[in-house]
């Protein structure tokens, strides 16, 4: 499906996951899940039922399973920073590009992570890819992470842009939800740390195996 990008002012990427390559990333998830699992902070999901986003509107304003969430995702978070300050991190081929021709068709772009602040600034600036984003927020530094969709609606007022002219791009099923709930629309990448079957099943309006076919795709 195409997206037409007269249809949005603002792109909102996710980091970890989206825009940077997998290879060496989606090893080091499984390896952190499995250890997150083994000492109880990450549930074996193997008999859970898939959930649809109708009970993901319910849940996300339960402040139990909030506060369950973000405590998970602040550990892995600092999990995935701790792996890549020892590690080289990768960016996709397309990245620049994406970036490059969004800025020169006057779009708004966001960087919005559970990432720590330091780190993702650092891995900006070391691809030479701050000069393309509006603004970079940190939704750990905001005190609250993923799937709390409050960042968002912050973004969202503080680049003066309607919600509906506003697209999130992500690869987990906390981005979905949050975007979700935000009342933006969400489109999944695929190939990043949540499956496709995950991913699908929150409804997204756009869906790509891939951060290249996203932009093959945007016209």
């Amino acid at each position: 499906m195409k997206i037409n990008i007269n249809n949005y002012d603002l792109f909102i990427f996710d980091w970890d996951g989206t825009l940077n390559s997998l290879g060496v990333l989606l090893n080091a998830n499984e390896k952190i899940k499995k250890t997150l699992k083994r000492i109880g902070i990450l549930k074996n999901k193997k008999s859970a039922k898939p959930v649809g986003i109708k009970n993901n509107f319910i849940d996300i304003r339960r402040t139990e399973f909030i506060k369950k969430e973000q405590l998970r995702n602040r550990i892995f978070s600092f999990a995935i920073d701790i792996f890549f300050i020892i590690s080289r991190p990768k960016i996709h081929r397309d990245t620049v590009l994406i970036l490059k021709d969004l800025k020169q068709k006057n779009k708004k772009i966001v960087l919005f992570t559970n990432g720590g602040a330091y780190r993702i600034k650092k891995e900006l600036q070391h691809f030479g890819l701050d000069i393309y984003f509006d603004l970079v927020v940190s939704a750990r530094t905001l005190g609250m992470l993923k799937p709390n969709p409050a960042g968002i609606n912050i973004i969202c007022s503080r680049m003066k842009i309607k919600k509906w002219r506003t697209l999130l791009i992500g690869d987990s099923l906390d981005d979905m939800i949050s975007g979700k709930n935000a009342g933006i629309d969400i489109c999944a990448i695929t190939d990043g740390f949540d499956s496709a079957a995950k991913l699908e099943n929150a409804k997204p309006n756009y869906v790509f195996k891939s951060i290249e076919e996203f932009y093959k795709n945007i016209k």
